[in-house]
């Protein structure tokens, strides 16, 4: 009888534990601040247009959260480490390091477009930063920095406080910095990734 060896990388054996691609929308708060649990994941059933219930905790907060369909996995930026991370359906999470080029900054926003990049942006800035980040399956650990750049507030709105990848574009609803309870739909515009209104709500 032959005993062999063989050793299966660390990321192999982190990616087990996907999540399955539903109907629902996710929520990941932090309700005690970013160092103190607990770390909530609420659910959303947007097809019935039900409240948030209660899905999970995730072991530290996370931000910036967009959903891989790819790997059905969801990608963020952890709070506590500074780093991108995957969250795994059981809440627990996988460190993949900050790709060359990609500074420690606060991320807030982020979405997933279909070939795999995660676009996340600091939108708590007059002048956002931000990112496209390659995690299609077999990226490399670190991920890829595919672009960057600067996002400056339109006059009177904030930016988006989170953003989603619609058709060839990023969509968010920003506030009026005046608080007069408008909210603007703002979508991005061709490589320069300024951002235009689409209309406006109140």
């Amino acid at each position: 009888m032959a005993i062999y060896s063989h050793e299966i990388p660390a990321a192999a054996l982190a990616e087990t534990n996907p999540w399955t691609c539903d109907q629902s929308g996710y929520l990941f708060q932090s309700p005690n601040g970013t160092n103190s649990t607990p770390h909530h994941v609420q659910q959303v059933n947007l097809a019935a247009g039900a409240g948030a219930t209660g899905s999970g905790k995730t072991t530290r907060a996370v931000n910036g959260v967009g959903y891989n369909t790819l790997d059905n996995y969801f990608y963020g930026w952890d709070q506590q480490t500074n780093q991108l991370t995957r969250i795994h359906k059981d809440g627990t999470m996988f460190g993949l390091g900050l790709p060359t080029g990609f500074p420690v900054t606060a991320i807030n926003v982020g979405d997933f477009d279909p070939a795999g990049h995660l676009w996340q942006m600091n939108s708590n800035a007059t002048l956002a930063l931000w990112y496209e980040v390659d995690l299609a399956p077999g990226a490399s650990t670190p991920p890829a920095l595919v672009a960057k750049g600067t996002i400056a507030r339109l006059p009177g709105l904030y930016l988006p406080s989170d953003w989603s990848y619609v058709a060839g574009a990023l969509f968010g609803v920003a506030e009026t910095t005046s608080g007069n309870g408008n909210v603007h739909l703002l979508r991005s515009t061709g490589p320069t990734r300024v951002r235009s209104p689409a209309c406006r709500r109140r």
